[in-house]
């Protein structure tokens, strides 16, 4: 299964970027984190994250969305407006519904326990991530952000792109 992720405009928004996880990399995974790695360090505006079954790739893919949704960027500075609605500037496609619908439940409810403080183990990985690249100042800017962002993701769904490949093509389509 391949699942693909980038944001419109690709500019590189922070210079570090650290995966925390109890799991140790096995297999090609090691190669496959640096690849990544690599690509965000220069700044590649699309990435292609391939893997089996259970091998963490909407983990990976959420700790991912979920940095760049609070990662400072161009769409902030210019139109204050848009503070913590970066979703509508992200894209994520994916080959299957079931795939879509895992990825927006694992971003949605990342973004609720973010906001609500719980802790169920990837949200303590993200929050640690978050923090430590300086996304949000602190666990309480955290908690703030994701409040808002999550309101806005909730109250504006229809911009919250993901999907499948299939869905995609056929929105673009119909755009010409």
């Amino acid at each position: 299964m391949k699942s693909r992720l980038f944001m419109r405009g690709g500019e590189k928004v922070v210079d570090k970027f650290i995966l925390h996880s109890e799991y140790k990399p096995t297999g090609d995974q090691p190669q496959a984190i640096d690849k990544l790695s690599e690509g965000v360090k220069k700044g590649y505006k699309e990435q292609t994250l391939l893997g089996v079954t259970g091998s963490g790739k909407t983990f990976t893919l959420t700790l991912y969305y979920l940095w760049l949704l609070f990662s400072k960027n161009r769409f902030e500075e210019s139109l204050p407006s848009e503070r913590n609605k970066t979703y509508r500037h992200i894209l994520a496609v994916t080959f299957t519904n079931k795939a879509t619908g895992e990825m927006k439940a694992r971003i949605i409810k990342s973004l609720y326990n973010l906001a609500s403080g719980a802790d169920d183990g990837n949200s303590k990985i993200y929050a640690e991530e978050l923090i430590a690249t300086g996304c949000v100042k602190d666990a309480e800017d955290l908690q703030k952000r994701s409040k808002e962002i999550l309101y806005n993701l909730l109250h504006d769904y229809t911009n919250f792109n993901v999907s499948t490949i299939d869905t995609f093509f056929q929105r673009t389509m119909r755009a010409f």
